[in-house]
């Protein structure tokens, strides 16, 4: 479904006429609340696919059914334009019985908007990260990605790094890793790069053990489809140094 253009129709047309168009509400409704951004643009679209400047909202049917958390989400949904399949893969354990769960909003808005976007898609959320937010918490989430890129550019610093300093950064790091998981962002992709800085810095500190350990958790993030990709670009955490 072609988001940028369906939008057009529906602010262009008059509203009783688009109302009269069969079926236009039911459609309005389930892209609002049952898509799914498939992050696809022009320039980035398979071969013969037009956007025409939009972007393509997916209803996918198994992933339309998956009830929303911000602090539960326990997969990582990845659209392929290649193959124009979704697919999800766990973001951590997920024990028998246990639902799966996924974001239907951004994960940095802050609570008060992400309530608002959620009751758009007639969802009203009492998890954990909602229900207990604070102005802190709130923060984590607007700063925690920029917060993460700062520590693995200056992680990867090339040339010696005088053991102090390695252990004040491992110490940082340490510090946003707890903040993340408390606030239950170590579901995040991004999260990775946290295990990366990590490893790099035992690695420096002389940890074989602990530098392992981090390698492996990593591993288990590059094993994301969207991961796969952004190794192929050399993004942060795609390579060991």
């Amino acid at each position: 479904m072609w988001h940028g253009g369906h939008r057009g129709v529906q602010s262009s047309a008059h509203p009783d006429s688009y109302l009269d168009i069969p079926y236009s509400q039911l459609t309005t409704s389930v892209r609002e609340t049952r898509g799914i951004d498939t992050e696809t643009r022009e320039g980035s679209e398979p071969p013969g696919v037009q956007t025409w400047g939009g972007g393509y909202v997916g209803v996918p049917r198994i992933g339309a059914r998956i009830n929303h958390s911000c602090s539960g989400a326990n997969i990582v949904e990845d659209f392929d334009p290649e193959t124009f399949t979704f697919s999800y893969t766990a973001s951590r354990d997920i024990k028998a019985g246990q639902q799966i769960m996924r974001y239907h909003v951004t994960r940095t808005l802050p609570v008060a908007q992400r309530r608002e976007a959620l009751i758009a898609q007639q969802i009203i959320c009492t998890c954990s990260a909602c229900t207990n937010a604070t102005p802190k918490t709130d923060k984590l989430r607007l700063e925690y990605q920029a917060r993460v890129n700062i520590l693995t550019k200056a992680c990867q610093t090339s040339g010696p790094l005088p053991t102090a300093q390695a252990q004040a950064w491992l110490a940082t790091t340490l510090r946003m890793k707890d903040e993340m998981e408390k606030e239950v962002l170590d579901n995040d992709p991004s999260f990775m790069q946290v295990w990366y800085s990590l490893q790099i810095l035992y690695g420096r500190l002389r940890d074989e053990e602990k530098e392992d350990m981090c390698r492996r958790r990593l591993e288990g993030y590059m094993k994301f489809p969207g991961a796969i990709r952004e190794r192929k670009k050399g993004h942060p955490g795609s390579r060991r140094t």
